[in-house]
């Protein structure tokens, strides 16, 4: 079985995620249905990507719960996740309901397009928190000197 770690699975969902805004704005303005369409589709793909993000983030968490000086910021980290995942599915799937029930209700796209704006700055506020997790506090990365030590014949 391949397993798959957090650093491996997390650029998924952001890029998805965050193609899914943009190409919701451009349905605004050119060639609607297609863009609309493609949105769902990359709101699918990011939120299945985010819920595999999600259970792997909660592993490599196991790991790194035992280092008290992180855990504030590894809280903040894993909430502003759980945020982007819940964001992005309830647009999802009200998206999916208006497309499916063939609905155009002009009020209601828009607000869904607000909530996926603050979905993007969750984004980068949970990859805000996962930058300083890993570059200043050294989560799931070796010691330099470790890794010049294993480098070396």
């Amino acid at each position: 079985m391949i397993m798959f770690e957090h650093p491996q699975v997390v650029h998924f969902p952001v890029a998805f995620l965050s193609l899914a805004v943009f190409t919701d704005i451009i349905s605004y303005f050119w060639q609607k249905d297609f863009f609309r369409k493609v949105t769902l589709l990359l709101l699918f793909f990011g939120v299945v990507a985010a819920v595999i993000a999600l259970f792997t983030g909660e592993a490599a968490a196991q790991s790194a719960k035992s280092m008290e000086n992180i855990k504030s910021l590894l809280h903040q980290h894993e909430v502003a996740g759980k945020w982007v995942l819940g964001i992005f599915s309830f647009v999802l799937l009200a998206k999916a309901l208006l497309i499916w029930k063939k609905l155009e209700n002009k009020t209601l796209n828009i607000f869904l397009s607000i909530i996926l704006v603050f979905g993007l700055l969750n984004i980068y506020q949970a990859g805000h928190f996962g930058g300083q997790l890993v570059f200043e506090k050294g989560v799931g990365v070796k010691p330099v000197m470790e890794n010049i030590r294993d480098s070396i014949p």
